[in-house]
């Protein structure tokens, strides 16, 4: 099944489980522990959730993810190779003090990424860092 149609899927279901009569669960069944998630948006917000590294059960497809406020100290390489249809990424107020350099690497349709308010040496930073984002 190519990713198109998960994504239609998995948005579909979100949708019917959202709006269903069932009150007992507002979030999508693929929502990571800990976190918030738009079904419709297909959105993750795991802000202030005390993560020390990227939710292993994220799914693949999400747009939006917000990661603001956790404990996260070092992006390494591929972390985000996966998730191709990622638009925008937040990680501000984090404890990063080091992106390695394909750590955005697979992220082709990123058009927003906010890494503020870390312990980041921009002049160390490499161009090559964000060379991997085309439309960042």
């Amino acid at each position: 099944m190519d990713s198109r149609r998960c994504i239609v899927i998995v948005w579909l279901l979100s949708v019917l489980r959202i709006g269903s009569n069932d009150n007992s669960s507002k979030q999508p069944a693929w929502c990571p522990r800990n976190c918030k998630c738009n079904g419709i948006k297909l959105s993750v917000f795991c802000e202030d959730s005390h993560f020390t590294q990227i939710p292993p059960d994220l799914p693949t497809f999400v747009r939006s993810l917000r990661l603001s406020k956790n404990n996260l100290q070092k992006i390494s390489n591929n972390t985000f190779i996966e998730f191709q249809n990622l638009t925008s990424l937040s990680l501000i107020k984090n404890n990063i003090s080091l992106i390695e350099k394909d750590a955005f690497k697979g992220l082709n349709n990123l058009q927003r990424l906010w890494v503020g308010e870390n312990p980041l040496n921009i002049k160390v930073l490499e161009e090559s860092v964000f060379g991997a984002v085309p439309r960042l």
